[in-house]
């Protein structure tokens, strides 16, 4: 071997090992069709899985389990949860290394902690009637991005969020007129929802999914006019300024959708983007949009020393509802 040979390989970085992806689970079927979901995604970014259920001492019974025994007993029941995720393939050959974790301490800790150096939290949500204190708390401290799971959520759960749906129509000056959402394109996309701050970790991580899926990325923004907010009451009652808010309110919707899809095709090109700017209740829209998503992607600009606060109103509330699996990523998570 030459020595311009051995000198061009020596500058060759070693590619760096995949981050796992981290799913929790409860020991009910439940858990089985989250680990699923991420036994899935492992695939697709050829990553390694840990599936983890933690457990703390139980403290009202006389003959407890020994802190060995009861993580050997909350690894059988990771390990319960691995065999159900594999059942529910349908046969489909998997090939990921899975590890089954069983732990004792408090779940939502133990998911925190493992988000450390991880690629994805996975975590579960039953119904529409919000988070769980696990799901809560991996959403809001994990490290990484958080993907939340819906687990047989009836279609009609998250209501009807097109009621009220409304568009403004430049062309007839900027006049409110009534418009039902436009179906998004199959096969699913991705839907990344933005407000115009600056993320793009978010618009990166939506890009992974879409490209992980060969499937488009819908960039998405909903706006609503002050109609209905105290100091609008101030405002003089005059049509036209009350349509100049309006017109203002979708320009500036319209050009946040269009920076962040620019930005995605300088990212990432090859990817396919389209926008959409919607008249609705941001939170509902963002509901309604998820019906026909694979993933729906959020960033989070909430602060504040309440654990809910620290998330934003808005990726909450979506969270707590989604009728698809809901990316966060939280601000400051890879830092």
């Amino acid at each position: 071997m030459s020595t311009a040979t051995s000198t061009q390989q020596s500058s060759i970085e070693p590619s760096r090992p995949p981050k796992p992806i981290v799913v929790g689970v409860d020991g009910t079927p439940s858990g089985g069709q989250v680990a699923s979901w991420a036994l899935r995604e492992a695939a697709s970014l050829d990553a390694p899985l840990q599936v983890v259920y933690a457990a703390e001492p139980p403290r009202a019974v006389s003959v407890a389990p020994s802190p060995v025994e009861l993580r050997a007993l909350c690894r059988s029941v990771a390990l319960r949860a691995v065999q159900n995720a594999r059942a529910q393939l349908d046969g489909d050959a998997v090939d990921v290394r899975v590890t089954a974790v069983g732990e004792v301490g408090t779940p939502g800790a133990e998911l925190v902690a493992r988000s450390v150096g991880a690629e994805l939290v996975v975590v579960g949500r039953e119904g529409s009637g919000g988070l769980g204190a696990v799901s809560l708390a991996a959403t809001v401290h994990a490290r990484c991005p958080v993907v939340v799971v819906p687990v047989d959520l009836p279609e009609a759960a998250a209501g009807d969020a097109t009621e009220g749906v409304r568009s403004v129509d430049l062309a007839r000056g900027g006049r409110p007129v009534d418009a039902a959402p436009p179906s998004l394109s199959a096969p699913a996309p991705v839907v990344v929802g933005v407000d115009g701050s600056r993320a793009e970790d978010t618009l990166d991580l939506a890009a992974g999914f879409a490209r992980s899926r060969e499937v488009p990325i819908v960039v998405f923004a909903a706006w609503q006019s002050p109609e209905g907010e105290p100091w609008s009451d101030e405002l003089p009652s005059s049509p036209t300024l009350r349509t100049t808010v309006r017109v203002e309110e979708l320009a500036r919707a319209h050009a946040n959708v269009v920076r962040a899809a620019a930005t995605i095709r300088r990212r990432h090109p090859g990817l396919e983007v389209t926008t959409r700017v919607q008249r609705a209740d941001p939170t509902r829209a963002l509901i309604d949009s998820s019906a026909e998503a694979s993933v729906l992607v959020l960033g989070s600009r909430g602060v504040g020393g309440f654990p809910g606060l620290m998330l934003g109103s808005v990726t909450l509330g979506v969270v707590g509802a989604s009728r698809c699996p809901v990316a966060v990523m939280r601000r400051g998570a890879l830092q």
